[in-house]
C-alpha cells in the first residue's frame, strides 16, 4: 500500500516527472503492484534499447550522423528488442492498467500487438532514452519513499492459492496425511521473517535465502522464511541490494515482492516431501532441491491464475514476474563457467540424484540458488495439465526419493537436451492470433503458449 503523504518529503525535486501534476495522482488513483508494472515496462524497453544502442554504435563508421532513438519497442527488428512469449503475454494482459497508470502520469501509451510495436509519448513527442532512464529512476525512488509493503501477506496469498491448486491436482496425496488432507496441511503453512545474525556476516547469503522450514513435531506448523525488508538496517538493506543486483532499494522493493511470490510455490512443493514421507539420504539433500525446483514455476504459473491470487495481484502479474525470472535466470547463465553448466546440466538431467562436485560445501550458497533458480525457469509450464504431470512423477513414491527409473518420466515433461532457456527467450515468431503463440524446441515439440491458458 501506499504511505500517506508527507508534503515536506514529496518537495523532493524528480529527474522526470512533476509532483504536483503526475505523482499526487497516482498516489491516490493506482496501486503500487500497476505502478511496479509500469516500472517493469521501462525495464524491459531499455533492456531492448541498450542492445540497439550498441548495433547503432556499430554503425557509426558508416553514418557520419545517428539520430537518437525514440522509446519504441520493436519487436520485428533482428536483435533483442523481439519479445520472448512472457513478455508478449504481459504486454497483453496488462496492457489497460499500463494505459491507465501512463495516463496518470503524463505518459501516453500505444500498443499494437499486430504490428507488435510499443510506442511512448509525452506532449504528442516520442520519449528518448534519456526520459526513460529518468523516469525509471523516478519510480524507483517513489517505490522507496511512499510504498510499505507487507511481504507476509503476499505469501499467505499465494498458500491459499496454492493450497486450493494442489487440492484439486493432487487429491490422491490426502491419504498420505494421516488424517489431514492435502489442502488442509498447506493452508497451515506459515510466513515466518528470518532473524539476522550480526555475527554471521560472511553467511549472509545463506541467512537471507527464501525456504521452507519443517518441523520435526507433529503439533508444529511448517513455515515459509523470508527476508523482510521492513526489519532491515541500512546495513543489511545494502547488502541485500548488491546480492539481488539491484541499483537502488526501491528495485529491491519490488523484486523481494516477485520473489516472495514466486518462491513460495518451491517452498510449498519442499513442505509436501515432509507430508508424504519423501526423504533424501545425501547431506545436502540435492535430491530434495531438484524435485522442489522442478515444478515450482509451473504451480506459480497456475496458482496466480486462481483464487484469491487472481484478484490480489493486477492482470498480467505472473508473465511479469516469469519475464524478470528468466532475465535473471539467463544472467546467471551466462556468468558461469563452462564447467559450472556441465555441473548443472548433470544435476538436472540425473533429477537431482547427481550431486555436483562443485557445490560439495556449505559456503556456495550463491551457486546453490542460482542453479535452483535456473531449475524453476527451465522447468516451467503454462499448463495446468503439465502441472498434474509433474505432481504426479515427484510424489507418487514415498521413501528414498532418489530411488527411481528415469525412463518413468513423462516425455512431455521431461528435461531436453542442453539448456531451455534460450528458447524460453527467444523471440516469437508464430503468432497466430494477439492471445496464442506457438513455437517449437529442437525435437519439434510444441511448446504452446496462451495467456487464457
Amino acid at each position: 500500500k501506499f504511505k500517506s503523504v508527507d508534503e515536506s518529503v514529496s518537495e523532493a525535486k524528480l529527474n522526470f516527472f512533476n509532483y504536483a501534476k503526475n505523482i499526487t495522482a497516482l498516489l491516490t488513483k493506482s496501486t503500487p503492484l500497476q505502478m511496479g508494472q509500469v516500472t517493469t515496462l521501462f525495464e524491459f524497453i531499455l533492456a531492448a534499447m541498450d542492445k540497439r544502442l550498441r548495433s547503432t554504435r556499430r554503425m557509426e563508421k558508416k553514418n557520419s550522423t545517428i539520430p537518437d532513438p525514440v522509446a519504441r519497442w520493436d519487436f520485428t527488428s533482428g536483435d533483442f528488442t523481439s519479445a520472448n512469449r512472457f513478455q508478449l503475454s504481459f504486454l497483453h494482459d496488462s496492457q489497460d492498467n499500463l494505459k491507465r497508470t501512463l495516463d496518470l502520469l503524463g505518459i501516453s501509451f500505444n500498443v499494437d500487438l499486430s504490428k507488435k510495436c510499443i510506442t511512448l509519448t509525452r506532449d504528442k513527442k516520442a520519449l528518448h532514452v534519456s526520459d526513460l532512464r529518468a523516469a525509471l529512476v523516478d519510480m524507483e525512488d517513489i517505490m522507496e519513499r511512499f510504498v510499505v509493503i507487507d511481504y507476509a501477506a503476499i505469501i499467505e496469498t499465494m498458500v491459499e492459492s496454492c493450497s486450493r491448486v494442489l487440492g484439486e491436482k493432487a487429491a490422491y496425496l490426502d491419504e498420505e496425511g494421516k488424517g489431514k488432507t492435502l489442502q488442509a496441511y498447506i493452508a497451515n503453512i506459515r510466513p515466518q521473517a528470518i532473524k539476522f545474525d550480526s555475527k554471521q556476516t560472511a553467511n549472509f547469503r545463506r541467512q537471507t535465502e527464501f525456504r521452507a522450514s519443517t518441523p520435526t513435531s507433529s503439533t508444529s506448523s511448517p513455515t515459509i522464511l523470508y527476508p523482510d525488508l521492513n526489519t532491515l538496517d541500512k546495513t543489511e538493506t545494502d547488502q541485500l541490494i548488491q546480492q539481488f543486483r539491484c541499483a537502488s532499494k526501491g528495485q529491491l522493493m519490488r523484486k523481494l515482492v516477485y520473489h516472495c511470490a514466486a518462491m513460495t510455490s518451491r517452498a510449498i512443493l519442499r513442505c509436501l516431501q515432509s507430508f508424504t514421507g519423501q526423504e533424501d539420504p545425501e547431506k545436502y539433500e540435492w535430491c530434495a532441491e531438484h524435485n522442489s525446483s522442478y515444478a515450482a514455476g509451473s504451480l506459480f504459473y497456475v496458482t496466480c491464475k486462481s483464487l484469491p491470487a487472481s484478484r490480489s495481484f493486477p492482470s498480467g502479474f505472473h508473465c511479469e514476474v516469469i519475464s524478470c525470472w528468466l532475465r535473471e535466470a539467463m544472467q546467471n547463465w551466462v556468468s558461469w563457467s563452462a564447467e559450472t553448466k556441465v555441473e548443472y546440466l548433470r544435476w538436472r538431467d540425473s533429477y537431482g540424484t547427481s550431486t555436483p562436485s562443485l557445490l560439495g560445501v556449505t559456503a556456495n550458497a550463491k551457486t546453490s540458488s542460482e542453479f535452483k533458480q535456473v531449475m524453476c525457469v527451465e522447468s516451467c509450464f503454462n499448463s495446468s495439465w503439465a502441472l498434474g504431470l509433474q505432481l504426479k512423477f515427484l510424489y507418487s513414491r514415498k521413501g528414498n526419493m532418489r530411488k527411481f527409473d528415469i525412463s518413468e518420466v513423462p516425455l512431455s515433461i521431461r528435461h531436453r537436451k542442453g539448456s531451455r532457456l534460450p528458447l524460453l527467450n527467444s523471440p516469437v515468431t508464430i503468432m497466430r492470433s494477439q492471445r496464442d503463440v506457438e513455437c517449437c524446441d529442437a525435437s519439434n515439440m510444441p511448446i504452446c503458449y496462451s495467456s487464457s491458458v
